[in-house]
């Protein structure tokens, strides 16, 4: 009976294990981007306990490079909100860049707060 039962169940539980994961939209979500994503958090939450200007150009330097990564990583099948939100990622950037190059650190870490709004902003829009 119990042999039964498992050969049953176990195919069942796998099928809806597996619809449930596709149904859930994320999809395009690698492990290797869900690590990026995370490494630019971590980056991001550093700037705020940032003492110069270096430290800021250092943490900014690494979420460039996670971004990148985690842009070339999404699939043909992410959605335009997800291709939107790299777009905007990428001029608050720059915009943090330019403060940078500045030399003004008040600027920057408004401009540092702002990414973090914007990263809220697609979280929210993205259900992540």
């Amino acid at each position: 009976m119990t042999k039964r039962f498992l050969s049953l169940f176990l195919p069942l539980l796998l099928t809806l294990t597996g619809s449930s994961s596709m149904a859930s939209g994320h999809e395009y979500h690698s492990d290797q981007m869900r690590a990026e994503m995370k490494q630019m958090n971590w980056n991001l939450r550093r700037t705020a306990k940032a003492e110069n200007i270096e430290q800021l150009q250092k943490y900014l330097n690494e979420i460039k490079r996670h971004a990148k990564n985690a842009s070339a990583d999404a699939n043909d099948h992410a959605p335009s909100e997800f291709k939107d939100g790299m777009k905007e990622l990428q001029r608050q950037i720059n915009s943090i860049q330019a403060a940078i190059d500045s030399g003004d650190m008040d600027l920057a870490r408004k401009q540092f707060k702002a990414l973090n709004k914007l990263k809220k902003k697609y979280h929210v829009k993205l259900d992540v």
